[in-house]
Formats: C-alpha cells, structure tokens, sequence
C-alpha cells in the first residue's frame, strides 16, 4: 500500500483534516518560525528544508501539498533535482493559486503541468486553471468534504442574546466595515469575530465597532468548535467570486444556521440550506435576523444537505483516488522495469 503524506503551510486546515480519514494520508503542518514580516524569507527558507527533510524521511510515495504557498511546486522539483525518488504528488489547489501574487510566482503553469494531479476546489476555479494554461488532463474538481464534526459534550445553555459567529482572517475580499455596519443596525444580536485581534485592530475595525461585536481572537480548535455548535447562526463573507468559504463547510457539517454572501459558487454549492445577502449593511443585517428567528428549519436544511454533500464528495473522492493509484501503479512498476534493465 502507497504510503502518503499532506504537507500545508499553516496552522491548521479543516478540509485537508476532513479528508484524511477517507484518504488515509499523514497529515504535517509547517507552521511559520517567525511572525515578523521582515523575517519572511528566512521563515520560507526553514519551511522548505523542513519540507524536504520531511518527505525523505517519510519514505512517502505520493505527496499531497496544499497551495498556496504555490512556490511548493518549486520545492518539490528541487528535491527531486538533488536526488529524491520519483514521488506521485497531487496538488491541492485553493482559490488563490490563480490570484495575485500567487499566481505570478514564475514557472507556476509549468510546475502544474509536470505533477500527476492539480485539484481545483469547485468549477469556477477549473475553468480559471485551464483559462492560465493548466492542462485539463491533470485537472480534476475536488469540492470540500462537509466538516467531519462531533458536537462536543456538556455544551452550556443556549445565550440569552442570539449570536451569530462569523470566522474572520481580515483578508482584503472580508467586507469587515459592511459587517460593522450591519451589526449596528442589529443591536439584539450578538457577532462574535475570530481571527487575529492584532490584525483586525491594525486595520481599524476593533475601533469601529459597535459594542455588539466580540472580537474572540484566535481559537484553538475545540474552543472553536464550542462556539460552531453553540451559537445561533453563522456567517461566512466574501467579495470574490469562486471561494468556496470554509466557514460554509464547517455549518454543513454542524447541522447549523447560514447567511452567506450572494455569489454564484456558494448559492450552487448551498443553495438549498442557506440564507444569501449582497454585501451592503442592510441585506446583511436583514438576512441575520431572518436567520435568528428560523434558525431550527435552517438548522434542520444544513443537516440535510451535509447527506447530499458527503455522497457527491465521496464520489469525487473514489475518482482521486482511483487515479492517484493508478499514476503510483504505473510509476512503481516503471522504475523496478528501469532498475531491472540497469541490472
């Protein structure tokens, strides 16, 4: 049986952890040395020699990577150079591989098309990899399984005032100010924002906002999952066409509440279980309190998707793995083929 490993650049990623039961692959996180962005290219430059250090040690026979970081690809081509084994590598491709600046890394189109397989999270994002040059023969859509959650025990009363939770990483397609608003105009409502403080702070929203809005910080990950399971509603942001949104996932898999931003990916992926609004302070807010009060029929949609998802996911997933066998197969047997005829 092949032996594999995920190897992603982060703390923590929901839909690799998602599908690692299903795939049986070694999960590695690399996480940063350094948060000073001074300090970045040193902090790449351990990345790397941890990663390659890593799959040799590992003896993995196919390499999952998550990009971005899409200079991974590079990584992997000089481990090879420097004489690594021939590796089956699958590259999971977010949104952002084909966005600015990943997108401009040099040679990127080139190092795709000289792996076994580039998963694109949805369609949108499949058509834009072969609009860059991608070859459509080592292409596969790859949706995000629903979140594999459990609802944690002991979970305290419901609040006394709603609360919607809203993952937050303060990116530039965040429309955080919108929300701000939004949150003004619904003083019953309680909001509570994850993500960096520090980041939110430096950008102005703590300030901003009214005193409806928590900022929880960073959360590990049963903390998190604490306030997924205990909060009324949740809502997932974006500005940008094509993103998925873990946060959509993650209401899937917990059977909860939804208000999503109105693009065309979301409403065809969760169409049938959540709530969309434009991203102006008085849809969102109008949609958020929709949400409250019919969050048990809402609740009871998500959960009834989360079926309908798991069977087409599982159906994705048979189809990677069927083709990642298959490309290990043939690679195993020409090298003992290339061993024997050196022999």
């Amino acid at each position: 049986m092949a032996k594999q490993i995920f190897i992603a650049w982060i703390d923590f990623q929901r839909r690799a952890e998602s599908m690692k039961s299903y795939f049986g692959f070694d999960l590695h996180y690399i996480c940063k040395p350094f948060n000073n962005p001074w300090l970045k290219v040193p902090s790449y430059i351990g990345m790397a020699w941890k990663t390659i250090s890593l799959i040799r040690k590992s003896k993995a026979d196919v390499v999952w990577i998550q990009m971005p970081p899409t200079f991974l690809l590079h990584i992997l081509a000089l481990n090879r150079f420097i004489g690594g084994r021939r590796l089956t590598i699958i590259a999971d491709c977010h949104n952002r591989v084909f966005r600015p600046p990943w997108s401009q890394v040099p040679g990127l189109i080139g190092q795709l098309n000289n792996i076994d397989v580039a998963l694109a999270h949805n369609a949108e994002v499949y058509q834009t990899a072969i609009d860059f040059g991608v070859d459509p023969a080592k292409l596969m859509v790859f949706e995000t399984r629903p979140a594999q959650l459990v609802r944690p025990n002991s979970m305290p009363a419901p609040p006394e005032v709603p609360e919607i939770l809203v993952p937050c990483s303060y990116n530039p397609d965040e429309p955080i100010s919108t929300l701000l608003e939004a949150a003004r105009q619904s003083p019953d409502i309680r909001f509570l924002l994850t993500g960096k403080v520090a980041k939110a702070k430096a950008k102005g929203f703590v300030d901003a906002a009214p005193e409806n809005v928590i900022f929880t910080g960073f959360l590990d990950k049963d903390a998190y999952e604490r306030l997924l399971f205990g909060c009324t509603a949740i809502l997932g942001l974006t500005e940008l066409e094509g993103i998925q949104l873990s946060v959509a996932n993650e209401a899937v898999g917990a059977g909860k509440a939804m208000v999503l931003s109105d693009t065309a990916i979301l409403r065809e992926l969760f169409g049938s279980a959540a709530l969309f609004a434009k991203n102006e302070p008085n849809a969102l807010a109008a949609a958020c309190r929709e949400a409250i009060a019919s969050a048990s029929e809402l609740n009871a949609r998500s959960a009834t998707l989360r079926e309908a998802r798991e069977l087409r996911w599982e159906a994705q997933a048979e189809a990677v793995k069927a083709k990642a066998n298959l490309l290990h197969t043939t690679a195993s047997a020409s090298h003992a083929q290339s061993e024997s005829t050196i022999a």
